[in-house]
């Protein structure tokens, strides 16, 4: 079955989620570094950026592990889990670049701290705390600090420390569209259910492309412009995530599984970045499946989670020192600072966040538990 499958390549899928980080530091060395916008993902008609597509297979990934997480426990074991694996990392890189490395970049451009430490709106104080309740519109710079001296900065006419956090708040909001569709779905059926909220996501994505104005009426407020395609992608996963203890993996599965991302992929547009992304539940794991296991045991650790939110810092840094003459060079060296800062988040932060967890509960989730996606995330 599914489930058992996805036992199996516990430490290939943490390679294949740290290749998709991997992926968006790639893709954001180009507006970063100062070389133009980021590249596209190869599709018969344009669709998202090498690092959209990073993103969307995160969602993808993270529906389905979420969702068979949350079929195993309780709601409360499901909030908490999640809180555990997202927020004690997220809250280390915000404490670190409000107390830290804006400080720094800000002596560094005035040649004091006055006027650093306020509590007006886009100073350190504000970024903390209206980040820290994950909205949709994240405060992403401090005053500003890489404004005026990165190209991303000058690009975009402001303050940007991080803004690979943009993906945050909405994988926390499908969450708990997860643990409504469980809790839910335990009375009438956790596939029932996602199916239902997937063609109802569905339904909205084609009223929004016949009809905009009334797609926005019917719109609920949390649910913003650029979450609903990603949440589609995620309830995707969480359908498949749903049917995985009674889904066996075959070879007629594999296949229309290929034939699905192959014709979004020739589509193109919306389909690619709905249907094609949404396809990646399935497909990911099933390219998991020919890595070899046995040479992959560093990936015990999962450095996905820590590259994706300490990469767009590390690039930013490195632009305002000047070390953008070379592309290759500047993309190799924000990949190598990236990695050892994951790799201390993995060690300092997250596993230790993690082993809270399984005290709480004996025989808690297994390894398979979701980056970001992301990622991402």
């Amino acid at each position: 079955m599914l489930a058992d499958f996805l036992r199996q390549q516990e430490m290939p899928l943490n390679l294949l989620r740290l290749a998709l980080a991997l992926l968006v530091i790639v893709s954001h060395t180009y507006p970063v570094g100062g070389y133009g916008s980021d590249p596209a993902w190869p599709t018969v008609r344009p669709s998202t950026t090498v690092g959209g597509f990073a993103v969307g297979a995160f969602f993808a990934l993270s529906g389905m592990l979420v969702t068979m997480s949350g079929q195993r426990g309780s709601a409360a074991r499901f909030v908490r889990s999640r809180f555990l694996r997202l927020f004690p990392a997220y809250v280390v890189v915000l404490v670190l670049s409000a107390a830290l490395l804006a400080p720094l970049m800000y002596m560094a451009t005035h040649g004091t701290l006055v006027g650093y430490f306020t509590v007006q709106p886009g100073g350190p104080v504000t970024y903390l705390a209206k980040n820290l309740l994950f909205p949709v519109g994240l405060q992403y710079g401090i005053d500003d600090v890489f404004a005026a001296t990165t190209p991303y900065g000058l690009q975009v006419g402001a303050s940007v420390i991080n803004g690979s956090l943009w993906s945050l708040p909405i994988e926390v909001r499908c969450y708990v569209v997860a643990l409504v569709v469980v809790a839910v779905g335990k009375s009438v059926g956790v596939a029932r259910t996602a199916a239902t909220a997937l063609t109802l996501i569905g339904g909205l994505l084609v009223i929004g492309h016949l009809s905009p104005n009334v797609a926005a009426y019917l719109t609920p407020d949390w649910l913003p412009p650029e979450m609903t395609e990603l949440l589609f992608v995620f309830l995707c996963g969480s359908v498949v995530g749903s049917m995985a203890f009674r889904l066996r993996v075959t070879w007629s599965l594999v296949a229309a599984t290929v034939a699905v991302f192959a014709v979004a992929t020739v589509m193109g547009g919306v389909w690619f970045r709905t249907v094609g992304l949404g396809s990646l539940a399935l497909l990911l794991p099933m390219v998991a499946a020919v890595l070899p296991r046995h040479r992959l045991r560093f990936f015990h650790n999962d450095l996905s989670y820590g590259t994706y939110i300490w990469a767009f810092p590390v690039q930013q840094t490195l632009a305002f020192l000047g070390l953008t003459a070379l592309p290759l060079a500047f993309g190799a060296t924000a990949t190598a600072l990236t990695l050892i800062l994951a790799g201390l988040s993995w060690k300092l932060v997250e596993q230790p966040a993690l082993r809270l967890k399984d005290r709480r509960w004996s025989g808690g989730a297994s390894g398979i538990a979701p980056g970001p996606g992301r990622s991402a995330g």
